[in-house]
């Protein structure tokens, strides 16, 4: 036999209780000390009597809480008990904790027991649109035909992701905006996508599409516990019942359309800011700045009153050039004389000479 060391235990640890709670009554695992220790016992009857009423009670509990909330749902409770609890690793995580980051592969599924978690991403708007179009063409490419098949997606399902996918008239007609707006639309920043809450399920989307995760999740409550299930325990559930498989297609799938949903409308909301604040300059140039000549004056502010001056800026183009570059604006500044009621002298002509 090769022995593989899976764990090391210090001070306040307990074993041997897994032997006790089973029928068969069989260690599973070789305990060695690796120096001198001190060890408390109980005696089997003493356990069966004082401690395993409450820690089966608890374990039910426990139980009870995953088939409630999770893909478990309608399983049979001493089957998962006795089958699948024990694949299962409870965790508490401290505030601020990063439980993983964006483009890491997923490790875990992470069943959200108690506690809040934050899911951010930071990327620019094309590259949420490019998410949005890797997302949509791994379930319509990929998985399509099962999730037909099995009814787990409608043809009207399919329909509306192909909407999701189809070209986006601004951001493939880029050229016909200004450069500020172009700046806007690639410009790297933190969104927050969602805030998890108690019996949600993170990392399913990734896990079932085969992508590394999309967000990264930060502990925001003063703790967080959650079930952990590995990724490779979740093929062996997946094998125990098609009633799981079943559940597990139709969560992820459900999640995934909220995500792909979460992120059209937040590029959709920050494509309609950077439009808006792109037609606002527009209609402050076309209003408030006319075409002007060599020569023209601007303004002559002798004997006007003061609370009817204008503020002008150089936020002038040139029309003809096609790439819609600024041009050089010179301005003469002729003093006229006198001052205003501050003592200042702002009597002076502005002349267009370039």
């Amino acid at each position: 036999y090769v022995y593989e060391s899976i764990l090391y235990m210090g001070p306040g640890f307990f074993f041997g209780d897994a032997a006790l709670e089973e029928k068969v009554n069989k260690r599973n695992a070789t305990i060695r000390a690796e120096e001198d220790c001190i060890l408390g016992f109980l005696k089997s009857a003493d356990y069966a009597n004082m401690i395993l009423p409450q820690r089966k009670l608890e374990k039910m509990k426990e139980v009870n809480f995953l088939i409630t909330n999770y893909f478990f749902k309608n399983i049979n409770v001493s089957f998962f008990e006795k089958n699948l609890f024990h694949h299962f690793i409870l965790n508490e995580y401290s505030r601020g904790t990063i439980l993983f980051n964006s483009d890491e592969m997923p490790k875990n599924l992470i069943l959200l027991k108690e506690g809040q978690l934050s899911l951010s991403i930071k990327c620019s708007i094309i590259d949420i649109n490019k998410i949005i179009e890797n997302i949509c063409d791994k379930v319509i490419l990929e998985n399509s035909d099962e999730l037909l098949h099995k009814k787990i997606i409608t043809k009207d399902k399919i329909k509306t992701l192909k909407r999701y996918v189809d070209e986006d008239e601004v951001l493939s007609n880029l050229k016909e905006y200004s450069m500020e707006f172009i700046n806007e639309i690639h410009k790297k920043r933190t969104f927050q996508i969602a805030m998890v809450n108690s019996a949600e399920t993170i990392g399913l989307e990734e896990i079932f599409l085969q992508i590394p995760y999309i967000t990264q999740g930060v502990v925001m409550s003063e703790k967080m516990i959650s079930y952990d299930l590995e990724v490779e325990k979740i093929k062996t559930l997946l094998l125990e019942t098609n009633l799981i498989s079943y559940n597990y297609l139709k969560t992820a799938i459900s999640k995934i359309f909220s995500l792909i949903e979460r992120l059209y409308n937040l590029k959709q909301n920050w494509i309609d800011i950077a439009k808006m604040r792109h037609e606002t300059k527009n209609n402050f140039r076309k209003k408030h700045l006319p075409t002007l000549k060599n020569n023209n004056i601007i303004y002559q502010n002798q004997n006007q009153n003061h609370n009817s001056r204008r503020i002008y800026s150089t936020l002038v183009h040139n029309s003809s050039s096609a790439s819609n570059s600024p041009i050089h604006m010179s301005i003469n500044r002729k003093n006229i004389g006198g001052n205003d009621r501050y003592g200042i002298n702002n009597n002076r002509e502005y002349t267009i000479l370039s």
